[in-house]
């Protein structure tokens, strides 16, 4: 793979997570391919596999904007790892109902081909996002 292939994929990712911090869903969901299989972090308030885009914002986007006040997520780095491109950072999140703040540290990986995600990984600290909810 040429490393024009592989910055484009990073600059693709990021694009998406700043369509993300903006509220854009509809620009953040273009990016996703239309069986985009999301796996959200097993015993998190989100855990499960999601398959196609509807799929994610019934299962994740939506709850997601019901259950925080504030949900944020601060990129610390985007690696290049060719056709994968690995996310680190933390989620800053305020609860929608007890008011609890938490920063918690993820790593999302994301599988990119023909210029869309078809395939997102979440690895966090599903305690602690439980435990504010």
């Amino acid at each position: 793979m040429s490393s024009t292939t592989t910055r484009s994929n990073v600059e693709l990712v990021e694009t998406l997570y700043d369509a993300f911090a903006d509220g854009d869903m509809e620009r953040m969901m273009a990016g996703w391919a239309t069986d985009i299989e999301w796996v959200a972090v097993a015993g998190g308030p989100y855990g499960g596999t999601y398959t196609g885009p509807q799929a994610v914002a019934e299962g994740v986007i939506q709850p997601l904007a019901e259950d925080w006040r504030e949900f944020g997520l601060v990129e610390k780095a985007f690696l290049d790892a060719g056709d994968t491109v690995v996310v680190t950072g933390t989620v800053d999140a305020t609860a929608a109902d007890s008011g609890e703040t938490i920063e918690a540290s993820f790593a999302h990986v994301l599988t990119v081909e023909d210029g869309r995600v078809t395939r997102f990984v979440e690895y966090a600290d599903s305690h602690l996002l439980r435990q504010a909810l």
